[in-house]
């Protein structure tokens, strides 16, 4: 994935609900445009989300880019 393919999705005109698949295989669905921001080939997420080991919540995460393997918007079926 590249800044500009990520920057379409999180600043979309309507925005549109999008999914992130991760290189460890974690999926993050971001709902709600306040809740990423993009910058210096990282994308940020806010919000209370599970932790990947299952040990609670977390309320922010950074990812690089380069850890983002697919990203899309979630089309209503499969909301």
């Amino acid at each position: 994935m590249t800044d500009s393919q990520i920057e379409q999705l999180a600043y979309g005109d309507p925005f549109q609900p999008f999914r992130v698949i991760l290189s460890n295989g974690e999926q993050i669905t971001v709902s709600n445009p306040r809740k990423a921001l993009l910058s210096g080939g990282q994308l940020a997420l806010v919000g209370l989300t599970e932790r990947p080991n299952g040990s609670g919540k977390q309320g922010f995460r950074i990812n690089p880019i380069e850890r983002i393997v697919s990203a899309g918007p979630i089309d209503a079926a499969s909301k």
